[in-house]
């Protein structure tokens, strides 16, 4: 099989406006329960970013998968 580096361009350019939509939804659902419990400016906040980032999976169809 030969690479094909345009095909792959435009399959990571389709994708990045689902993950940027998923990826969003869950920081403001983060950052509403921060808030609300009164921990938004604290290391837990930050952890949980980051964990919302390291659980961001694209799955063998080009779909984004949560694992949480």
């Amino acid at each position: 099989m030969v690479f094909d580096t345009d095909y792959l361009g435009r399959s990571l350019d389709n994708r990045l406006p689902d993950v940027h939509e998923a990826v969003t939804r869950e920081v403001k659902a983060l950052q509403n329960k921060h808030a609300a419990a009164g921990r938004l400016k604290s290391g837990a906040t930050l952890i949980a970013f980051e964990d919302i980032a390291t659980n961001f999976q694209i799955d063998d169809h080009g779909c984004v998968e949560i694992h949480l």
